[in-house]
């Protein structure tokens, strides 16, 4: 099964199934590493509507420090409403590591479809209730 498929399913989970599991280890994901999402880069967004509606919160980050640092700074919040994240650029095990160690779930997978669904350039960011934000 390719990676594509694979990382398909697993975002269809994340929205599907907000009960799953958080990974135990960034070693359980290693065969879907590296992650290069070119369409999107580490940038400021403006808050705004979504279009489509999101059952599952979402958000999206890099292996970058201004990723890491929101995450610290939202961190008790993506925790109270069960965010899913989603790693989009990723080069290696020890990466995906760090962010898992912030002890949220997060699944690395390449995020172009996803920018051009959701208008992105930029993360981190956070999809919520027919929102995004910042």
């Amino acid at each position: 099964m390719s990676r594509y498929v694979i990382a398909l399913c697993l975002l269809l989970s994340l929205i599907a199934l907000p009960t799953l599991a958080q990974p135990q280890s960034a070693r359980d994901f290693a065969f879907m590493l590296p992650v290069k999402t070119l369409t999107l880069t580490p940038g400021k967004v403006k808050p705004r509507a979504l279009s489509q509606p999101i059952r599952q919160p979402i958000f999206i980050v890099g292996a970058d420090a201004a990723s890491h640092r929101w995450i610290k700074r939202h961190y008790a919040y993506l925790k109270r409403i069960k965010a899913k994240g989603i790693a989009v650029n990723v080069r290696n095990t020890a990466q995906l590591q760090a962010l898992m160690n912030h002890q949220l779930p997060i699944y690395p997978l390449q995020g172009d479809e996803m920018a051009e669904i959701f208008s992105l350039s930029h993360y981190p960011v956070l999809l919520e209730q027919g929102a995004l934000k910042q």
